[in-house]
């Protein structure tokens, strides 16, 4: 199921009036020779996409920890790394932050589970290695460490300070944004995302109409009062569509992600896990 769409379609099919709709999304200037657009992508193409889908990665996105198993660093000074991630670490997704990066035991950077592709080759592991992984884990003289003293400075590309060079591999904590159609969030949340579809469309129905509305707004001759009262009803929507965002939208988006919401449990039951 698209969720998107389902929430989309839920608002021109059955609470903004279509006619209304039809009149704010129209063309001024229609190109004849260009393709026919249906009105759900025109709503996509002109609300949904530039404002809805951003605030949602803004206010939401999904955590995502990937590592560094088979990406060669650049290092730019003695603790200082540079690593380009592949997309399909993150799903395809674009990476909005990069929130922190953890170093792995020395040992833990030569085993046969987790071993980048620089040092040694898996396919050797066994009951005996891992237990013998398992003891030089024990006497390890680095302990897990982690910073957030990380940046994106490209596209994909995370930038690592205070790093340990005798690691091998780290665990590096991003926030991606949303699917393009958000099908990676509940189909629980549709109720939340149709209300918030409707309030970014009511805002810019008012904005593109209320000017014309002083004019008086014609149909075959004849002033439309409804039409007006209908759309001065939407004055408030984009200070609503705002306080939505905030109030429920986040809210509901950080229980949505899976990482996150263990994160939260995990400190909020056991700080110290």
């Amino acid at each position: 199921m698209n969720i998107l769409q389902q929430a989309v379609g839920k608002v021109i099919n059955f609470i903004i009036p279509h006619y209304i709709i039809r009149e704010a999304f129209k063309d001024k200037l229609p190109n004849y020779r260009a393709a026919p657009v249906s009105l759900d992508e025109l709503v996509m193409t002109r609300v949904i996409r530039p404002r809805v889908l951003l605030d949602m990665d803004v206010k939401g996105g999904q955590i995502m920890v990937v590592d560094t198993d088979g990406v060669m660093p650049a290092y730019v000074d003695m603790r200082t790394s540079i690593f380009e991630l592949p997309a399909e670490k993150f799903m395809y997704r674009t990476m909005l932050s990069v929130l922190s990066a953890s170093f792995i035991p020395y040992a833990v950077s030569f085993n046969n589970n987790n071993t980048p592709a620089y040092f040694m080759p898996s396919g050797n592991n066994s009951d005996l290695l891992s237990a013998a992984q398992r003891v030089g884990n024990s006497m390890s003289n680095i302990q897990p460490l982690s910073t957030s003293d990380v940046e994106i400075i490209g596209y994909n590309t995370i930038l690592i300070r205070q790093n340990i060079r005798s690691t091998g591999i780290y665990s590096v904590r991003v926030l991606v944004g949303n699917e393009e159609n958000l099908n990676n969030l509940p189909i629980k949340m549709l109720p939340q995302i149709t209300k918030l579809c409707e309030l970014a469309i009511k805002a810019y129905i008012y904005r593109e109409m209320i000017i014309n509305m002083d004019q008086g707004f014609n149909a075959g001759g004849q002033i439309i009062g409804t039409v007006k009262n209908i759309v001065e009803t939407y004055a408030d929507a984009n200070e609503m569509y705002e306080t939505y965002l905030k109030e429920e939208i986040g809210g509901a988006a950080h229980l949505a992600d899976p990482t996150r919401k263990r994160r939260f449990l995990k400190l909020s039951i056991s700080p110290g896990l």
